[in-house]
C-alpha cells in the first residue's frame, strides 16, 4: 500500500537499519477504471478470457506509461461483481447477462491483481455501495427487479431496495444493507490480495429519496437530514472496522463530491457556491476525516483553476486544511475526462489545465492523485508520464522573470530552464533578433541563420550551470543542473518474465550509477550484488522445480543504499523454471504481431506474424519469447503452452491472380511464417517445421528448400514477377503468402493508391524547431498535405493517417496501412538529435526504409530533392523505424532536414521550399511507377 508503506520488505529492512526512506512527491498516482456501462473494461460484454486479458494488460501498460502506479478497479458497479462471489451475481457488463459466468471462468480481479503486482502496481477494489440498477429506467419497482439475476440480494429480498427515478437503490437506513455491503468487502479482502477498498460519491441519490418507512422505524427523533447522514457514516464506520479486522494492511478511501459544504450555508465550509455533498448526498466527509475512519480521501475536484463558484485552487486549499493534523492522507481526484476538449470550457481545451493542477498537488501537501478515468488518458499519456515520473530539480535561485509572449525576439527552444542532465555538454538552440549580436555568457554565438535562429553546443560543469543570453536589449537566463540522473536506478532485471532451464542460474542485475551498496531480496534471502563495469550483478541458483511443470519464483526486490539515502526497485518481470520434460510453444493472440531482432522492442521490428499462428519457443527472456530462426515475440502478444510443435509442410504450390500471386503452404495446422526479400529471392521461414514438400507451379522459376537455424526455409523466385510487396495470411491448415505486383498506370499515377503519414501529432509534438512555437507535428502535416496535393494532380488516389492535429501511435498508422493495402506508404518527419550532439552540423534531406525492395524508390526521392536544390543524404535501407517494417508495400520515412539546425531551420519551414520539396517527391514517385524496373 503506497500510502502506508513503500514496499513491505524494503521498509522493514530500512527500519531495522535505522536509515531514512525517501519517497516521491505523490506516492499514490492512480486512475479509475470504470466497468459500469462498459466504459473502460471490458470494452463490450461477452469477450473471451484472452480478449479480456489483453484489455487489462493494455490498461496496466498505459497506466505505467502515464507514470501511474495504482488502479482503482470498479469491481461492484451495480451490486453485482466482476469476480466470483457467493453474495453478488456476476455483472452483466462481463457477459451481457447478470449472473452468467465469463467464458472459461475467467476472473478479471484475480488476473488484474496478479499482473499489477508483478509490475509493482497496486489494485484498489472500487465498489458502489447502494446502486442496484443502472440505465434500466423501469416503470415500477417490480419491473426493475425482474431485470436482476435470481441470485441477486435485492431479488431475493425486495425490501432491501427503494425504487427511485426508474432505478433501484439499497436503503442506507437498513442495518442488513450495511452488513451486506460489509460482507461483500470482507469477501474481497479474504479472497484477493487487493491493496485497498474504495467508495465513490454515490451515496443517497437525491433529497427526495423515498425512505419514509425506514425513517419512521429508525429515525429516533433526528431530523431527516441528520438521520440520512448518520446512516452513511455508520456504513463508513462499519467498513473501516471490517477492513481493520480482515486485512489491516489494506487502505480504505472515498472519493466524494469535491465540495463538502459552502461556507454560506454551513460553518467551516469552503468559499464556493456549488452542489454540497453534506446536503445533496448526506455524506459528512469532513467528519470521517476528523474521526479517523479513512486512510485517505480523494475529493473529486473536477473544476478548473479560477472557475467561478468552484475554484480548483481554493478547494484544494480547503481540503489541505481539512486533513491537516489528522492521519488521513489527501489524494485528490482530477477530471482527466474533461481535458482535450472533453468539456467545452476554454481551460479544458488541451491538457495544460490537468498538468497545472498536478503541479499544484506536487508543490502542496497532497500525497497522491487519482485521474478519472482510464479511457480519457490516451491523448495525454506521454505528458502525464513526464510530469509524474520526473521530479523537478531543486535550485536556490529564483527563476528569471519572463516578458509577455510576443514581445521577445529572443527565445530559447532548448533546453528548458532548470533541466537536469548527466551530460557533459548540451545543445542550445532558439530564435533571436538577427539584426543584433547574440552572446552566451559573453561569448559570441556564430552558428546563426538569416532569420535569427541559432544553435550551439555548450560544455557543462558539475552542479548548477547558469547561462545568460544577450541579444541587443534583451536578456534571457537558463540554468542546467549537471549531476546525477534524476533517477538513482534505470533498469531492474528481469524487465519481463524470464524462464531458466533446470540447473541454469538466474542473473540478478540492476542498472544504476556506481558507488552504491545493492542487495536483492529474493526467495526469502538477501543477495548482495557487485559492480561489473556497467551494472550490478549476481548469479543465483533456483530451487529445483517439478519436471512436468513451469515453476514461478517471483520478482526480485533491489535495495540501493548511497550513504544515508535508501531506495528500492522491484523488477517488473519474474523468474520461472521450465521442467525438464516440457517444451514450450506459442500462439499469436494479436494480429500483426511484431517480430523483434532482440528481446527489446526499442531495437526495432523486422517483420510480423498473424493472429493464430503457432510455433516453437526456444527461450524466454525479459518478457520476450525467442522463436528459432525468426527472432523475438513479446509475451503480451502471444499465449504459451507446453504442447510440443512438430509439423511438416505437405504441399507447397503457386497460383496467380490479377494483382497478386498466391503461394500456399499446407500443413496439419496453422503455421508461423515470415518472409523477406534477400539477394533477389523471396525467403520464407517456418520455425519448428522439419520437412517440407517442394514448391510447385508453372510460375516457379527457381526454388530451394532446406533447414536453417531451426527453420524450414524456402528460397525462390517467380517467373515474370518482380515483387512490389508481400504479406502472409494465416490459414487453418498452414499459411498463404500474398505476393503483390507493381501497379502499371496507363497515365501518370492513375489507379495508384498512396497512403501519406504526417508523423507525430496531438500530444506528441516531435522535435521542436529553433523557434519554440514551431513543432515538428505541424510542419510534418504541412509537407504531407503538400505532397498529397501534387500526387492527386498526377492522378493518384491519396489517403492520410491524419489530416488534423491528433494523436496516433505508430501501431495505429501501421494497422491503417495494412487495412488499406496501399501501393506506397510515405511517412513525413523532420530531424533532431541527442541533447549532447552538435546539431548545427546535422541536416540534409533523408529517406529511410527497410530491406532491398523500397531502396530504389527511396534513393530516387533523395536524388529528386537534391536536383531541386536541397542537400540530401544517401537513402538508408537498414532502418528499423517502426513504420518502415511494412512489407505489403514499399514504406519509406522521409526526413526533411533538421529543425534544430539554424542553417536549415528557416529554409525547411519556408512554405515556398516546402512546395518545391513536395513537387520533387511527387515527381520521383511518378517516375518510379512509370519505370518497368522495380529495383
Amino acid at each position: 500500500m503506497l500510502l502506508r508503506r513503500f514496499c513491505f520488505c524494503a521498509l522493514c529492512l530500512l527500519l531495522f537499519c535505522g536509515l531514512p526512506c525517501h519517497g516521491s512527491e505523490l506516492s499514490l498516482r492512480g486512475v479509475f477504471v470504470s466497468t459500469v456501462s462498459n466504459l473502460d473494461f471490458p470494452s463490450s460484454p461477452g469477450l473471451s478470457s484472452e480478449e479480456m486479458k489483453g484489455e487489462l494488460d493494455s490498461i496496466l501498460q498505459n497506466a505505467r506509461k502515464a507514470g501511474l502506479n495504482s488502479i482503482f478497479f470498479q469491481v461492484r458497479p451495480c451490486a453485482d461483481a466482476l469476480y466470483p462471489s457467493s453474495i453478488f451475481p456476476y455483472s452483466r457488463y462481463l457477459t451481457g447477462k447478470q449472473g452468467q459466468a465469463p467464458l472459461d471462468g475467467f476472473d478479471p480481479l484475480a488476473y488484474l491483481t496478479e499482473q499489477a503486482h508483478e509490475y509493482g502496481m497496486e489494485v484498489h477494489a472500487w465498489i458502489n455501495p447502494y446502486r442496484v440498477t443502472q440505465g434500466v429506467q423501469g416503470e415500477t419497482k417490480e419491473a426493475c427487479l425482474q431485470t436482476l439475476a435470481e441470485t441477486h440480494p435485492a431479488r431475493k429480498d425486495p425490501s432491501l431496495v427503494i425504487f427511485y427515478n426508474g432505478e433501484l437503490y439499497f436503503d442506507p437506513a437498513l442495518p442488513q444493507v450495511r452488513q451486506l455491503v460489509a460482507d461483500g468487502v470482507q469477501e474481497i479482502l479474504e479472497n484477493y490480495p487487493v491493496d485497498g477498498i474504495h467508495l465513490d460519491d454515490y451515496f443517497y441519490p437525491g433529497t427526495d429519496f423515498g425512505d419514509n418507512a425506514s425513517y419512521a422505524q429508525y429515525g429516533q427523533g433526528a431530523s431527516l437530514d441528520d438521520f440520512r447522514r448518520s446512516n452513511v457514516t455508520q456504513l463508513i464506520s462499519l467498513l473501516h472496522d471490517t477492513i481493520e479486522k480482515t486485512n489491516p494492511q489494506a487502505q480504505f478511501g472515498v472519493s466524494p463530491f469535491g465540495i463538502w459544504a459552502n461556507a454560506s450555508q454551513l460553518e467551516g465550509g469552503s468559499g464556493t457556491a456549488g452542489t454540497q455533498s453534506y446536503f445533496a448526498h448526506y455524506a459528512d466527509t469532513r467528519l470521517w476525516v476528523q474521526e479517523g475512519l479513512l486512510d485517505y480521501i480523494s475529493p473529486q475536484l473536477y473544476w478548473y483553476r479560477g472557475q467561478e463558484g468552484s475554484d480548483f485552487t481554493a478547494l484544494l486549499q480547503w481540503w489541505e486544511n481539512t486533513v491537516s493534523g489528522t492521519q488521513c492522507q489527501l489524494v485528490p481526484a482530477l477530471a482527466a475526462y474533461k481535458a482535450m476538449g472533453g468539456n467545452s470550457a476554454a481551460p479544458w481545451q488541451g491538457y495544460e489545465e490537468i498538468l497545472g493542477q498536478i503541479d499544484l498537488l506536487q508543490n502542496g501537501s497532497s500525497q497522491g492523485l487519482i485521474l478519472f478515468r482510464m479511457g480519457s488518458l490516451s491523448p495525454m499519456t506521454a505528458a502525464l508520464g513526464e510530469v509524474l515520473t520526473e521530479p523537478a530539480p531543486v535550485s536556490d535561485e529564483e527563476p528569471s522573470e519572463k516578458e509577455p509572449e510576443g514581445e521577445i525576439p529572443l527565445k530559447l527552444s532548448q533546453p528548458k530552464d532548470l533541466t537536469r542532465t548527466d551530460c557533459s555538454s548540451y545543445y542550445f538552440c532558439g530564435i533571436s533578433d538577427p539584426s543584433q549580436p547574440l552572446t552566451i555568457n559573453g561569448q559570441p554565438v556564430l552558428s546563426r541563420g538569416k532569420d535569427g535562429s541559432f544553435g550551439v553546443l555548450l560544455s557543462l560543469e558539475p552542479g548548477f550551470n547558469t547561462f545568460t543570453l544577450e541579444n541587443g536589449p534583451h536578456t534571457l537566463t537558463c540554468r542546467l543542473l549537471r549531476g546525477l540522473a534524476a533517477s538513482c536506478w534505470e533498469k531492474a532485471a528481469p524487465l519481463g518474465d524470464t524462464y531458466v532451464s533446470p540447473g541454469q542460474q538466474a542473473l540478478l542485475r540492476l542498472t544504476a550509477r556506481p558507488g552504491a551498496a545493492v542487495t536483492a531480496l529474493f526467495l526469502g534471502k538477501s543477495q548482495p550484488l557487485s559492480w561489473q563495469g556497467e551494472d550490478y550483478q549476481a548469479s543465483i541458483s533456483l530451487p529445483q522445480g517439478k519436471e512436468d511443470q513451469v515453476t514461478r519464483y517471483g520478482s526480485p526486490l533491489y535495495v540501493i543504499r548511497r550513504g544515508n539515502f535508501v531506495t528500492a526497485a522491484l523488477a517488473s518481470g519474474g523468474f520461472y523454471q521450465t521442467g525438464k520434460q516440457l517444451s514450450l510453444s506459442f500462439q499469436v493472440q494479436t494480429d500483426l504481431c511484431d517480430i523483434y531482432q532482440s528481446p527489446d522492442s526499442s531495437q526495432g521490428s523486422t517483420g510480423i506474424l498473424r493472429e493464430g499462428m503457432t510455433g516453437p519457443v526456444s527461450a524466454i527472456s525479459q518478457g520476450y519469447a525467442q522463436v528459432p530462426g525468426l527472432g523475438y515475440l513479446s509475451l503480451n502478444d502471444i499465449s504459451l503452452s507446453t504442447e510440443e510443435e512438430n509439423r511438416e509442410i505437405t504441399t507447397a504450390s503457386v497460383s496467380s491472380e490479377k494483382e497478386e500471386t498466391l503461394v500456399s503452404f499446407q500443413s496439419d495446422g496453422p503455421l508461423a511464417a515470415d518472409c523477406t526479400w534477400e539477394d533477389g529471392m523471396l525467403k520464407v521461414r517456418f520455425p519448428g517445421v522439419s520437412r517440407g514438400a517442394s514448391l510447385s507451379g508453372e510460375q516457379v522459376a527457381r526454388s530451394l528448400c532446406q533447414v536453417e537455424d531451426g527453420c524450414l526455409v524456402y528460397s525462390f523466385t517467380l517467373k515474370d514477377i518482380s515483387p512490389w510487396g508481400f504479406y502472409f495470411e494465416k490459414t487453418d491448415q498452414g499459411a498463404t503468402l500474398h505476393v503483390r505486383k507493381k501497379p502499371t498506370p496507363e497515365e501518370g499515377l492513375s489507379g495508384v493508391h498512396i497512403l501519406l503519414d504526417a508523423g507525430h501529432g496531438g500530444n506528441q509534438e516531435g522535435a521542436v524547431g529553433c523557434d519554440p512555437s514551431c513543432a515538428e507535428k505541424d510542419v510534418n502535416l504541412d509537407l504531407c498535405q503538400a505532397v498529397g496535393e501534387k500526387l492527386e494532380e498526377m492522378g493518384a488516389t491519396v489517403s492520410y493517417t491524419r489530416e488534423k492535429d491528433e494523436t496516433l501511435s505508430p501501431r495505429q498508422r501501421f494497422e491503417q496501412s495494412f487495412q488499406e493495402m496501399p501501393d506506397l506508404f510515405l511517412s513525413f518527419h523532420y530531424g533532431s538529435g541527442a541533447p549532447d550532439e552538435d546539431l548545427s552540423a546535422t541536416g540534409g534531406f533523408s529517406a529511410c526504409c527497410q530491406g532491398e525492395l523500397p531502396q530504389s524508390l527511396a534513393q530516387g526521392i533523395c536524388q529528386s530533392v537534391e536536383s531541386a536544390g536541397r542537400a540530401a543524404n544517401p537513402a538508408q535501407s537498414d532502418s528499423l523505424l517502426y513504420v518502415c517494417r511494412q512489407t505489403h508495400c514499399p514504406a519509406i520515412l522521409l526526413e526533411n532536414g533538421c529543425l534544430t539546425n539554424p542553417q536549415e531551420f528557416g529554409t525547411i519551414t519556408d512554405p515556398q521550399n516546402i512546395d518545391q520539396t513536395a513537387q520533387a517527391i511527387a515527381q520521383a514517385v511518378a517516375a518510379s511507377f512509370a519505370s518497368s524496373s522495380d529495383r
